[in-house]
């Protein structure tokens, strides 16, 4: 499991996906199917992207 998710807080999420930036992995997909739909979308484009330099459109 530790090779293909991501798990854990919005910190965990953006150390996980640094590694694999560093690796060389540059696309990632993020499957909302669970009950914090909303609540995940929103962390992503507010401290994960941004954590991994990524430029996130005001529309958030």
């Amino acid at each position: 499991m530790d090779r293909f998710c991501v798990l854990g807080t919005a910190e965990d999420h953006a150390k996980k996906l640094t590694e694999l930036k560093e690796l060389g992995v540059d696309q990632f997909n993020v499957y909302l199917m669970h009950d914090a739909m909303e609540e995940t979308l929103e962390a992503y484009g507010r401290e994960i992207m941004p954590a991994l330099g990524a430029r996130v459109d005001a529309a958030l």
